[in-house]
């Protein structure tokens, strides 16, 4: 909500894909309303709730001073937001 708050044009496309579907809508509704889905997978992206798994390092080499047979648990975070 507070991305769509943020940017004024955007959350009115949304509101108005959520006017014209109906009071209970079905799945197919849902994913006929692009505008909405898209904000809303872009802010699961830059806000990931998901922390894992962790990775084992399998070679001294992969990640420089990462000894082999140490778990790493990936920053998802600050992956969703470099490309």
């Amino acid at each position: 909500l507070h991305l769509l708050a943020s940017n004024p044009e955007e959350q009115a496309k949304c509101r108005a894909e959520a006017d014209m579907s109906p009071a209970t809508p079905s799945y197919q509704d849902f994913l006929a309303m692009t505008t909405l889905v898209g904000a809303v997978y872009e802010a699961l992206r830059l806000y990931t709730i998901i922390i894992g798994p962790a990775k084992k390092m399998t070679r001294d080499d992969q990640i420089p001073g990462v000894p082999k047979n140490t778990y790493v648990l990936p920053n998802k975070t600050v992956m969703a937001r470099c490309p």
